[in-house]
C-alpha cells in the first residue's frame, strides 16, 4: 500500500486511496509543471476525469505551485515501492503505473518506464482503458492493455517477437517494435498479439 505521505499540491490533502474511486488508476509519475506536455494533454482531454472509473494522477518530487487537483507530491518514492519494476529503484524515475483499484486493494497492471516525451501518452491511457474493458479479440488478434484470456505463448505480429503471458494479466506493449505505445509499430487502438 502507499505511504500516507502523499499529499495534493493544490490544497495539501493527504492522497487516500481507499477514498478513489474503484476502478483503473493512471499514476504518471514526472517532474511536471502547468507548462508540462503530459498535463496540458490531459486538460485538453477533460472527459478523462469525468469517467467514473478511470482515475489519472501525476506524482512529482517537486514542489510546485499549482491549480490542478490531481498532482501529489511525493518526496520519498512512496509510489516506486507499490510498483514491481520500480521497487527497487533509489532514484527517481519518469514512468506511466496502470494499476486496478478495488477498496483498499491496488493490483499491478503494467509500467512505462521512460516513455517517450514527444508522444501523446494522454490518448494512450485513454485508448487502454478502453482496451483493458473490451474482452473481444478481433480475428484472433489483441490489443495493449486488453486481458490475456489464456496462459501461453503469443506473437507480435508486427516483429515477430514471442512473450510467453499468464492468464489475466495484460497484454503488453511489445518489447521489440513498441507496438501498442504511441509512435510504435502498431498503435494502442490496433490488434498485433497473436496466440501460437
Amino acid at each position: 500500500m502507499i505511504a500516507n505521505n502523499l499529499t495534493f499540491l493544490k490544497d495539501g490533502a493527504t492522497l487516500e486511496i481507499d477514498k478513489l474511486p474503484d476502478g483503473l488508476l493512471i499514476l504518471i509519475n514526472s517532474r511536471i509543471n502547468e507548462d508540462s506536455k503530459l498535463l496540458k494533454e490531459y486538460k485538453q482531454n477533460e472527459s478523462l476525469g469525468k469517467i467514473a472509473d478511470l482515475t489519472i494522477l501525476f506524482a512529482t518530487d517537486t514542489e510546485i505551485s499549482t491549480t490542478s487537483n490531481n498532482i501529489i507530491l511525493d518526496k520519498q518514492g512512496s509510489i516506486h515501492s507499490i510498483c514491481p519494476p520500480l521497487a527497487n529503484m533509489k532514484d527517481f524515475c519518469e514512468s506511466i503505473m496502470y494499476f486496478k483499484k478495488t477498496g483498499s486493494d491496488l493490483k499491478h497492471l503494467y509500467t512505462k518506464i521512460k516513455p517517450e516525451k514527444t508522444e501523446n501518452w494522454i490518448a494512450s491511457i485513454s485508448q487502454f482503458y478502453e482496451n483493458y474493458n473490451n474482452p473481444n479479440s478481433t480475428d484472433g488478434l489483441w490489443k495493449f492493455g486488453q486481458i490475456v484470456p489464456s496462459s501461453g505463448e503469443y506473437l507480435c505480429s508486427d516483429c515477430g517477437y514471442i512473450m510467453t503471458l499468464e492468464e489475466g494479466s495484460i497484454f503488453p506493449s511489445c518489447e521489440v517494435c513498441l507496438s501498442g505505445e504511441p509512435g510504435g509499430a502498431s498503435e494502442t487502438d490496433q490488434e498485433f498479439w497473436k496466440k501460437l
